[in-house]
């Protein structure tokens, strides 16, 4: 019996200490899978900042873009009515310029006065502060 309950001592001793190191084994698994996490939990808190960062960047480059959209429809509008504006000047222009050469037989010089041939250039087309041109009537 002394025998039986020796080797139950030493198998009881060696299942004690295979659950001791069993639980050490554990422990360290348990520090290292806390070490990970720790560790991925830190990379996922870099990932997010950049992300947050990378949004915001986002954001402003639309904006800009939306206000760039906004000038450039503006700017095209403008410019569209000017050339209107210009159409119609020169329409204006060329209509004035031809009653003036029906009626005086006068003709535009590079000054952007319109001078009688007949009259050997002593009279002039001239314009005033609107842009508008007006035909002096030829003296005899």
């Amino acid at each position: 019996k002394l025998e039986s309950s020796e080797e139950e001592a030493a198998s009881s001793v060696a299942l004690s200490e295979h659950r001791a190191e069993e639980a050490a084994r554990q422990r360290e698994e348990n520090d290292r899978l806390r070490t990970r996490l720790a560790e991925h939990g830190r990379s996922l808190e870099c990932a997010r900042a950049t992300h947050r960062e990378t949004k915001a960047e986002l954001s402003r480059v639309v904006q800009r873009n939306q206000i760039l959209k906004s000038k450039e429809r503006y700017l095209e509008s403008r410019v569209e009515s000017l050339a209107n504006q210009i159409g119609k000047t020169v329409q204006d222009y060329e209509m004035r310029l031809s009653l003036a050469r029906s009626s005086g037989g006068v003709s535009l010089s590079s000054s952007a006065s319109v001078s009688s041939s007949a009259s050997g250039g002593s009279d002039k087309m001239s314009s005033d502060r609107g842009g508008d041109l007006k035909v002096k009537e030829p003296t005899a």
